[in-house]
């Protein structure tokens, strides 16, 4: 841990020992690395995101395709039943499920999560308990998926539908993106855009 004079002498410094306090982090990096290392890797997961957003959409399936004609992108992670597809106006399926297109959706949409929470702060609350509070509110939101695929694969009597599966795999795939996302803050201990400007400026 990196020390702020405060910690070493026990006293006030003088006008800069705010915000010497302020920037002490857990790993000897400054704020300027911490935004280069987050935004660069949230960068990178967003495009590839969205080439496998845009991918999906762009290669339709005939309803005599099979798993194992499709790119293997999709092929690995969806079990393909037409029933729980969507079509598209000329007949042709999505290559991957309701719920696994949700999930997809949500990922994408995920990625700007940051500029949600990074403006939400609570007042003398320490940076870890800011992220744990946030992951905890993001896990509530993988429940809809779970409840709703649980009974689908337990309950003889119940069937979900295609919005449905949707709507759950968004919220799903939103959730997981954004805790990845926190974890990633937690890890650098980087407070975001919204903690650059808490931060007092040096007189």
């Amino acid at each position: 841990v990196l020390e702020s004079p405060v910690a070493e002498t026990g006293e006030d410094s003088g006008p800069d020992s705010e915000s010497d306090s302020t920037n002490q982090t857990y790993i000897p990096l400054t704020f300027e690395q911490k935004l280069g290392i987050y935004w660069g890797l949230k960068s990178a997961s967003w495009s590839l995101s969205t080439i496998y957003l845009m991918s999906e959409t762009l290669y339709p399936v005939s309803s005599e395709g099979t798993q194992e004609n499709l790119w293997p992108l999709f092929g690995p992670w969806c079990h393909h039943y037409f029933s729980r597809t969507y079509q598209y106006p000329n007949g042709e399926y999505m290559p991957l499920c309701a719920r696994c297109t949700g999930m997809n959706v949500g990922i994408f949409l995920g990625h700007f999560d940051a500029f949600i929470w990074d403006s939400f702060h609570i007042k003398d609350w320490e940076r870890w308990e800011q992220g744990l509070l946030h992951i905890g509110l993001y896990s509530l939101m993988t429940l809809p998926l779970i409840i709703d695929g649980g009974l689908q694969n337990t309950v003889d009597d119940y069937e979900s539908n295609n919005t449905r599966r949707m709507v759950t795999g968004t919220f799903f795939g939103y959730a997981m993106t954004a805790i990845a996302d926190e974890l990633i803050q937690l890890a650098l201990d980087y407070e975001g855009d919204a903690g650059k400007k808490r931060r007092p400026r040096r007189p």
